[in-house]
């Protein structure tokens, strides 16, 4: 039985491990689950808001999950440091409660100043899945003013996050769920089912993968730019993604302007294209090595 179809790259023999845990013992429900969720994924091809939407809507189902969040994020120029995220992606908010979230979390340089987070992206690996007692205790936990403030009125406690990092560009791609407050933590069976759902996500990435011109010179943008292009994508318009940014829209048509010069296109249509067939899949490429082991 093939888990991995046409997978470009040899898994460690700890990743192999869970394949061969999952296949023998629970290949019929939740690992089947996993992988028909890529398998869906894969088929909505470049549309990014239908293959997001997908994803995140998957990942509540499968992890029991009030809220899904996707990142794209920089790595902190100095150890000890917050994150800064370019892209955000969330399921499961209210309106009011996304705003909370992001009044609370997001600094005005664009740091996601979550000390969970912090402990998590700091940690000298490339490759990590983690749930929230692995870095911090119940008591550190419950103490944090956040926990106790927003996220009991948003109404989420239990947390888990898979991310793992493009070394050359300095960024992470990172999965984040969140259950309902009053439900179980996470377990470690949940930690690796999370881990292997990551790691077929990748190889789905890489073997769709085609190196070219194109996605070098969006690869080039600044990352505001390529934060503006993302939310081109996504289906924003420039009023929005102005209101998104807490930028003026002047600024953001300007930004569209640089992205048609930078990407030689001449029209909306023609950019949004161009960003979709070349949509940057491989700059989410599973790292080859280094990979971090959580075994508590």
């Amino acid at each position: 039985m093939q888990l991995f179809r046409n997978a470009s790259a040899p898994l460690s023999r700890w990743e192999a491990g869970i394949v061969v845990f999952y296949s023998a013992r629970d290949y019929r429900g939740r690992y089947r689950a996993i992988h028909r969720l890529v398998t869906d994924v894969c088929h909505v091809g470049s549309d990014v808001p239908a293959w997001t939407n997908r994803l995140m809507q998957g990942l509540a189902q499968l992890f029991d999950a009030k809220i899904v969040g996707l990142a794209w994020a920089h790595l902190p120029d100095q150890p000890g440091q917050f994150n800064r995220s370019e892209i955000e992606l969330h399921y499961g908010f209210t309106e009011e409660q996304h705003r909370l979230w992001n009044q609370t979390y997001c600094g005005d340089d664009q740091t996601f100043q979550s000390e969970f987070l912090r402990r998590v992206v700091n940690i000298p690996a490339r490759f990590v899945t983690i749930r929230r007692q692995d870095v911090m205790s119940d008591a550190e936990w419950y103490a944090l003013s956040e926990v106790q403030t927003v996220h009991r009125s948003i109404g989420i406690d239990a947390t888990m996050a898979s991310f793992f990092v493009v070394q050359d560009l300095r960024r992470l791609f990172g999965i984040g769920v969140h259950r309902a407050w009053g439900k179980p933590q996470y377990t470690r069976e949940d930690r690796q089912r999370l881990r292997v759902l990551h790691i077929e996500l990748a190889h789905a990435w890489r073997r769709l993968s085609r190196p070219n011109e194109e996605s070098q010179a969006i690869a080039r943008l600044s990352p505001r730019l390529r934060q503006v292009l993302w939310l081109l994508c996504l289906g924003r318009s420039e009023k929005e993604i102005a209101m998104h940014l807490d930028i003026s829209p002047h600024t953001v048509h300007n930004h569209v302007c640089r992205l048609y010069h930078s990407l030689s296109v001449g029209s909306r249509g023609e950019l949004l294209a161009k960003a979709l067939t070349h949509n940057q899949i491989q700059l989410l490429a599973l790292p080859a090595a280094e990979l971090n082991q959580f075994k508590r």
